[in-house]
């Protein structure tokens, strides 16, 4: 037993100097290359702070801004004159004291709306926001009164799809465009839904179709104004998508 007893603390000597020793030779691991760049967490207002004041309006971006908050964040929709303002729901009906798809609302009809009538702190007990003139804001008038601030964009309506955007794409690099050359560019399209998706973006006023006076005749498509201002601020973050992963290979000034 007094054998058992000297071996285990000849052990137990053992495995604590070669502890100490080990800690005096250990040195520190450098820090790795990740962690040395890594910035703190980003604080997000979410809808500008929805749970603090009416989301989605200018006074609640600012106000998110004077507390400090590192991103915006915001919903885009269109309005019925190719307008794009912020709002989250495919309705007014929620956010303000009006009714209806956003879609089917004017700039100025959305003007006239509270879009702070809903909100309210307490379960509705209260609405301290009504009739104070807040209002649906324009993307653009977001921009213009707050033009340092970082914003996450959310595009919470896709006004077109992929072939619709590849199609005003080809128009606004190439001016003028034949079918069969806008059937190239678009690529995995039949031309029968190419011939609907042309009409379609006609009826919406955004491709002029002009039958030439030739023999036979030619049609050629080219963006009218308004199919300009779409391309270039309709739908900006699918447009820059398009442009920048190369998919034409175009560059416009």
């Amino acid at each position: 037993m007094r054998l058992l007893l000297k071996v285990g603390a000849v052990l137990l000597a053992s495995l604590v100097t070669a502890h100490l020793v080990l800690a005096a030779l250990v040195k520190p691991v450098p820090q790795h290359p990740f962690w040395a760049t890594t910035t703190p967490p980003s604080v997000i207002a979410h809808r500008g702070g929805r749970g603090l004041w009416p989301e989605n309006t200018l006074y609640a971006f600012r106000r998110a801004a004077d507390l400090g908050a590192d991103v915006l964040e915001m919903d885009i929709r269109q309005t019925a004159d190719g307008v794009l303002v912020i709002l989250h729901d495919e309705t007014v009906d929620r956010t303000t004291d009006g009714s209806g798809p956003v879609a089917a609302l004017t700039l100025p009809r959305l003007r006239e709306l509270d879009a702070g009538y809903r909100w309210s702190p307490d379960g509705g007990k209260t609405h301290p926001h009504r009739g104070q003139g807040l209002t649906v804001p324009s993307l653009r008038e977001v921009f213009s009164a707050l033009p340092r601030a970082r914003m996450n964009l959310e595009i919470a309506q896709s006004v077109f799809s992929k072939w619709s955007i590849d199609i005003l794409a080809c128009l606004y690099a190439n001016r003028t465009s034949r079918f069969q050359e806008i059937k190239n560019v678009v690529g995995d399209i039949s031309s029968r839904v190419l011939s609907v998706k042309l009409a379609r973006l006609e009826d919406l006023g955004l491709v002029h179709r002009a039958v030439l006076d030739t023999r036979p005749p030619r049609v050629e498509y080219s963006l009218t104004g308004k199919g300009l201002r779409v391309a270039t601020l309709g739908e900006p973050v699918f447009l820059y998508l398009r442009f920048t992963e190369g998919s034409f290979g175009l560059h416009r000034p």
